[in-house]
């Protein structure tokens, strides 16, 4: 699904890497390793990154059809929504010491 768009757009591949993972996050050029417990953080192939909501919809530009709804996203008002909302459930969204957060080992 996402390999046509991200051929397209310059980018070589997408990774995902564990939020826990402050480590490796940094070696990929990542400056806040905190947010990420809350925030998804894409980092873009010129070393710039985008948190959040703006991940999201730079995420979407990158998927086969999804530069539409991108654009739209994108849009300061559904944009300026966008961002509020993602916050709401960013700052909801914890751990707390739950069995669910913890690490397995491999």
């Amino acid at each position: 699904m996402w390999s046509e768009g991200v051929a397209a757009s310059g980018w070589r591949s997408i990774r995902f890497v564990d939020a826990n993972d402050a480590e490796l996050a940094r070696t990929l050029g990542v400056t806040d390793t905190a947010q990420l417990q809350q925030r998804m953080c894409l980092l873009r192939p010129d070393g710039t990154q985008a948190w959040g909501y703006d991940a999201v919809v730079g995420l979407l530009r990158l998927g086969d059809g999804g530069h539409a709804i991108a654009t739209l996203m994108a849009w300061h008002p559904v944009a300026s929504l966008g961002r509020w909302i993602y916050e709401q459930v960013a700052k909801s969204r914890s751990c707390k010491g739950s069995a669910a957060c913890r690490r397995s080992s491999p």
